[in-house]
């Protein structure tokens, strides 16, 4: 068991400060000033008030070492079986409906497999409950979340496009019930299991080769990036909208600092559902 410093080091903050920019400029150039303020200043001021919050108090939680027994092999499985799953999202969303239950068991299935073929223990797998004081933060995160998003819909003016993507999923429902069934489907066929594979699968490999700050912005990014097909296809956006927000990172920066601390699959799906979707 060690204590871990923080692990966004001067070169990943600049990284991460250069691709929130370049994003910005995208989403200004091509939809506009408020768009862009929405989806990449507020952003920025949330993501410094989550990982301030999370380090204040969980920065001297000690964590185990993250490791890893066949490195090469299982980061370079991994990123072939995130390919593939892109690939038939990319399907399902073009009209292959048949592929939304393969999906599942694929981002299921593969880390599950990796994990019993080759004997890691439950802590490895995330299967531990976290102490009190990292659900403290996922509340505290979630919280900073829902205020931030109150308090800009009264000082900025709203974005040139449509409601985000939560508040309009959340807003199709009609009842208490379809609220719980909202989150009860998000939980099973989204927060779990992209949370097993990016968080608790693929984040420990990277970080096998790379310093914990730069894989877990590398992860980040993918993640992000896995969700292009339904950006694009579902939801609509322009291949310069969906491009420019694969750079918002938030979720998958937070997400992986979070699991570097506590290693709780529970507490990140649980942090997955209540602060990723934007109200």
């Amino acid at each position: 068991m060690k204590a871990t410093v923080f692990p966004f080091t001067r070169n990943v903050i600049v990284a991460i400060v250069f691709l929130y920019t370049i994003g910005f400029l995208i989403v200004f150039a091509t939809v506009g000033l408020w768009e862009a303020m929405h989806r990449f200043v507020v952003e920025a001021i949330l993501l410094v008030l989550w990982l301030w919050v999370s380090h204040k108090l969980l920065g001297n939680t000690p964590t185990e070492d993250s490791s890893v027994k066949r490195p090469c092999m299982e980061l370079v499985l991994g990123l072939i079986v995130l390919a593939l799953f892109f690939a038939m999202l990319t399907l399902y969303f073009l009209g292959t409906s048949w592929l939304f239950w393969l999906d599942e068991v694929v981002i299921y299935g593969f880390p599950l497999i990796m994990f019993f073929a080759l004997r890691y223990n439950t802590r490895a797998m995330g299967l531990s409950i976290a102490p009190p004081r990292a659900w403290l933060v996922v509340l505290v995160v979630a919280a900073i979340q829902f205020a931030i998003g109150f308090l800009t819909g009264y000082i900025l003016p709203p974005g040139e496009l449509s409601l985000s993507l939560g508040s309009a999923a959340t807003g199709q429902a009609s009842s208490s019930a379809d609220v719980l069934a909202f989150f009860g489907r998000s939980l099973l066929i989204a927060a779990i299991p992209e949370e097993l594979f990016f968080r608790v699968y693929l984040q420990p490999r990277l970080a096998h080769y790379l310093p914990l700050g730069w894989a877990i912005l590398i992860q980040a990014l993918l993640f992000s990036a896995f969700h292009l097909p339904s950006m694009i296809l579902y939801h609509g956006y322009s291949w310069s909208l969906a491009l420019a927000e694969i750079l918002s990172i938030n979720n998958g920066l937070i997400g992986g600092y979070i699991w570097s601390r506590t290693r709780s699959l529970p507490l990140l799906s649980v942090l997955h559902l209540f602060a990723y979707l934007r109200f």
